[in-house]
């Protein structure tokens, strides 16, 4: 079991630290207890994924639609998309629907990792489309306000879009995230979540192995 201690009286601060503290909790009310570790043996999969977060399997094709963004020329294979259901037993759905450029000849591992992972955590039971937007901005990042506006063009809108994809914030301007950020934003007033890539490097990295320093990442970082 755990050891759980909490304040039963009020707590004070010396007034002389008052102007380096923002705010003070956890004192008087009990932590949360620690979630939990489930052991994760072998690799990964659908089926562990579903355990570990604990996933709910939906009602097969319940009108709900799921898409993935893709960008940077990065297309998925529908014959290794097969190849993946058939390798854990999934049932064989193909992608819905495809808007955009996709090279089924060169697959590539971001496209071909979110196409068959947001199918399998499903159990192919929500139909799935992608969306590929082509070219770079000036700057060389994902065309993400390009993406967003032409969502518009579509027969309907997904409700759930998974977007693997960010960039360092600092190398996109104030203008353009503002823009873009009003574009999430009206997105999600209408009923659609967009789930965004947090960095590959985790919290406060930029590149492999140099941590000291925060760097916020993009789309992540948009309130909205």
């Amino acid at each position: 079991g755990y050891s759980l201690y909490r304040s039963l009286d009020y707590y004070k601060v010396p007034r002389v630290l008052s102007h380096a503290i923002e705010f003070i909790g956890g004192v008087n009310r009990f932590p949360k207890m620690p979630r939990k570790i489930i052991p994760v043996l072998g690799s990964t999969n659908p089926e562990v994924i579903q355990s570990l977060y604990n996933i709910t399997i939906p009602t097969a094709f319940n009108g709900n639609i799921q898409a993935v963004a893709s960008f940077l020329g990065q297309y998925y294979s529908p014959s290794d998309l097969t190849d993946f259901e058939n390798l854990f037993g999934l049932p064989i759905v193909p992608i819905a629907q495809t808007f955009g450029p996709n090279d089924e000849t060169d697959p590539g591992v971001e496209a071909s990792l979110d196409v068959q992972y947001l199918l399998g955590v499903s159990n192919c039971t929500t139909e799935t489309w992608v969306i590929s937007t082509p070219n770079m901005t000036p700057s060389g990042n994902e065309p993400f306000l390009t993406f967003l506006v032409g969502l518009d063009n579509l027969t309907s809108i997904p409700y759930l879009i998974s977007m693997s994809y960010q960039d360092l914030e600092y190398s996109v301007s104030e203008k353009y995230a503002n823009v873009v950020n009003q574009e999430f934003m009206a997105y999600s007033l209408q009923g659609t979540t967009f789930i965004t890539g947090s960095g590959d490097w985790g919290v406060g990295c930029e590149v492999v192995g140099q941590c000291s320093t925060f760097t916020a990442d993009f789309p992540s970082s948009s309130p909205y």
